[in-house]
């Protein structure tokens, strides 16, 4: 993998460069794209939620079928959030990017356009930027935080790491004691031969 790198600065090739959407929409505008990054995934997690929404709606959430949709819509909900969380948090943050050139600062992913956040008469396109940022780099993180904390994966870790002692505890203890021992007590405790 270095030597992968290496060959790539040496022949000048962005090796690990993420091709996205900028790649596909270059005559697209960077605020369009950037409108599009914070609504398109809304639009998808909606979507997603549709099923499990219409089951709500119908007041069907104790049927079988509804635990199914739901854990569903939770997986693929996270798999979605996964895969996109790199993706929309560099392209929020990038309006953020700004380059200084002669008396006025531009923006790094559209030079074509002044900073976002320097602009007079423009701020609706620092709301979305601000939106952005909201929503995917800290909110995604947060929202994972407590969609853990809410399934109680912590209590769940620690019941497990406890078990896990409890069985070796166990193991050690039947390596240490010999088998005719381990049949006395049995006998002892009524356990028969």
């Amino acid at each position: 993998l270095i030597s992968l790198w290496e060959l790539g600065v040496a022949l000048r090739l962005d090796v690990f460069n993420f091709y996205g959407l900028h790649c596909v929409s270059g005559s697209i505008d960077f605020v369009t794209r950037l409108k599009l990054v914070v609504v398109a995934p809304l639009i998808i997690i909606f979507m997603l939620a549709i099923p499990t929404l219409w089951l709500v709606v119908q007041s069907k959430t104790s049927s079988p079928k509804f635990k199914v949709v739901y854990g569903a819509f939770w997986y693929y909900l996270l798999a979605f959030l996964y895969l996109v969380y790199p993706f929309l948090s560099t392209m929020t943050v990038t309006a953020f990017n700004c380059r200084k050139i002669g008396d006025k600062w531009w923006l790094v992913a559209d030079m074509s356009r002044e900073c976002i956040h320097l602009q007079s008469g423009h701020s609706g396109d620092l709301v979305w930027a601000i939106v952005g940022i909201l929503l995917y780099p800290l909110g995604v993180p947060l929202f994972l935080y407590a969609a853990l904390r809410g399934f109680a994966v912590d209590v769940m870790a620690k019941n497990k790491y406890d078990s896990a002692l409890l069985n070796e505890m166990i193991l050690k203890v039947k390596k240490t004691i010999s088998h005719s021992l381990i049949h006395k007590i049995a006998r002892f405790l009524g356990g028969g031969s």
